[in-house]
Formats: C-alpha cells, sequence, structure tokens
C-alpha cells in the first residue's frame, strides 16, 4: 500500500513539481515507513512552495525530534505555533522534551547558565515536569545556590512522593548547609520510600 501511494505522489510531482500537498503527503508515507530523512526532505520542500501550513511545521518538527535535532525541532514547533494557536495541546508536551533534551545538552557541555534557561523554558511550558525540576535542582546545588536548588528538589517531592533521588539530593543539600540532623531526615525519608540503598544506609550510620 505505502509503496503504491508512494509512486502516486511520486508521478503527481513528475507532473507538478510545485504541488505542496502532494510533497506533504509523500512526506507523509515516508514518515509512515520510518524513511525519516526521506520525509524530511518531503516536508521541507513543502515549506518552500507553502510555508504557513502549521501541520507540515509540526511534522516536521516531530521529526527533528526524532533525529536528536532539537535545535531544529524546536524551530519547527515554534513556527506551528505561531501560525496556530490551537496546536498548543499537542506541541507543548514534546515542546518540553524539546527544552529538557537542549537543557542536558548545555549541560554536558558545562554551560550551566544555558542550561537553567532552557530547563526553564521547560518548565514554562510543562510545569510539573519532574526530571526539568529535579535536573534544575542538581545545577543549582553545584553552584552552591542550596535554597534555588532546596525549592526544586521539593517540587520534585510534591509531584512525586516516591522519588527517592530528590530525597537523597535534599540530604546532601541539607548536608553541606551543615545541617546533618535535618540532612539524616531527608535520607531516613529517602530509604522509607526505597529501602534497598546500600549506599545512603551507610551514610546515615556514619551520620550516628
Amino acid at each position: 500500500m505505502h509503496e503504491e501511494a508512494i509512486e502516486e505522489y511520486k508521478k503527481a510531482l513528475r507532473i507538478n513539481p510545485f504541488f505542496a500537498q502532494a510533497h506533504y503527503r509523500l512526506g507523509n508515507v515516508y514518515a509512515e515507513k520510518g524513511l525519516i530523512d526521506e520525509a524530511i526532505e518531503q516536508y521541507k520542500e513543502t515549506i518552500k512552495i507553502y510555508s504557513d501550513s502549521p501541520e507540515v511545521h509540526y511534522n516536521l518538527g516531530r521529526l527533528y525530534f526524532r533525529k536528536m535535532m532539537h535545535r531544529e525541532s524546536l524551530g519547527e514547533y515554534e513556527k506551528a505555533l505561531e501560525l496556530d494557536k490551537d496546536l498548543e495541546k499537542e506541541i507543548f508536551p514534546e515542546l518540553v522534551r524539546v527544552y529538557y533534551n537542549l537543557a542536558i545538552d548545555e549541560s554536558l557541555k558545562k554551560n550551566d547558565e544555558e542550561a537553567i534557561s532552557q530547563l526553564q523554558n521547560a518548565l514554562r511550558v510543562g510545569p510539573n515536569h519532574l526530571p526539568a525540576h529535579y535536573t534544575l535542582g542538581t545545577i543549582y546545588s553545584s553552584q552552591g545556590d542550596y535554597q534555588k536548588a532546596i525549592e526544586q528538589f521539593q517540587k520534585v517531592i510534591e509531584i512525586d512522593p516516591t522519588y527517592a533521588k530528590a530525597y537523597n539530593y535534599m540530604g546532601l543539600v541539607y548536608y553541606k548547609k551543615n545541617d546533618p540532623e535535618r540532612a539524616g531526615e531527608y535520607w531516613r525519608q529517602s530509604l522509607r520510600v526505597k529501602p534497598d540503598q546500600k549506599r545512603i544506609k551507610e551514610i546515615l550510620e556514619k551520620l550516628r
């Protein structure tokens, strides 16, 4: 079925290379077949002919995301939203992931301020995105901005009270703040939600 559709659209494009709908539909078929590069090329050809279709920009953004081309994906999502605000419901969850992945990229490059900016963007469109809060907390902690780190880890715990890593980091932050008693409280809470943590047990033994 896909092969027949591909041949039909190619035939249409041989007759009229500027047939935007044929490029778009051919791109959809390629995407369904997992031919991502070919699909991207067809969506780009569509945009050359008709640049005001939010659906094309949205689909292109999704394919760029699949190829881990986060900045390109972000540009297409933003263009789709500019053309049609009603796409927010579909795009926002994916936009959060784009911002988050951009933040991780920057964090790996030790560009903490840019990472923070991208995480804040992620939380602007997805306020309850747990990984963004957690990662933001770890960056603030590494910078010595403990109050901001605590705020982020508290938010993580509000979203998921069973997320042991957040309690562990809260313990670490309070320990760095020279408050071992409070640190111990969070580490013990971590063990309550996830008992099998040998390292945390060892830390608590040393605090006695």
